[in-house]
């Protein structure tokens, strides 16, 4: 989704290289799996953040997440979004999800790859326990001005990354309809 540009423009305003890659919903498993798999072995991510926005995208959201912790045990995964949001208490169950951010995103991702001590807006593991700490980062007018798109040449990675110069890109926060 758009949110997760947004994120990782975010993030490499505050030194944390992201990068976003797109995958076609209506791709086979095996051709998913090997695009992961390839993806994976060229960046060598320690984090992936996935988003959960739309409810009936949740299991294929579920089965990249498993994909990517099969094959790379070590890398922390992150969802996001409004779905992940809603459904936190069962996500975050699932073996191979590490965090879940509910509401807004960016400053929790943010510390989440700092490696800060307060999480907040997000749910995750801590020594075999559940943490769920509340939704305390909102964003408003006084603190959502570094909330832009920036970077895009070095985010996106996707094959398709040149179709996004013919998107509309919205330029406010929520549903536009």
């Amino acid at each position: 989704s758009v949110g997760l540009l947004y994120m990782a423009s975010y993030l490499w305003r505050n030194g944390i290289k992201a990068r976003c890659h797109f995958h076609d919903l209506n791709g086979d498993y095996d051709s998913l799996k090997k695009n992961i798999e390839t993806l994976l072995d060229k960046i060598h991510p320690g984090l992936v953040g996935v988003s959960m926005k739309w409810f009936p995208y949740m299991a294929r959201v579920l089965e990249i997440c498993q994909i990517v912790k099969t094959h790379s045990p070590h890398i922390q995964i992150v969802l996001g979004a409004n779905t992940a949001s809603y459904y936190w208490e069962k996500v975050i169950q699932y073996d191979f999800v590490d965090y879940v951010v509910r509401g807004d995103g960016e400053v929790p991702l943010l510390k989440i790859c700092q490696g800060a001590d307060y999480l907040p807006n997000c749910v995750y593991k801590k020594d075999g326990k559940i943490i769920a700490n509340p939704i305390t980062f909102v964003h408003n007018e006084t603190n959502s001005k570094d909330i832009y798109l920036s970077h895009l040449d070095k985010i996106l990675i996707s094959r398709y990354a040149s179709l996004f110069g013919s998107f509309f890109i919205p330029t406010q926060k929520g549903c536009t309809l």
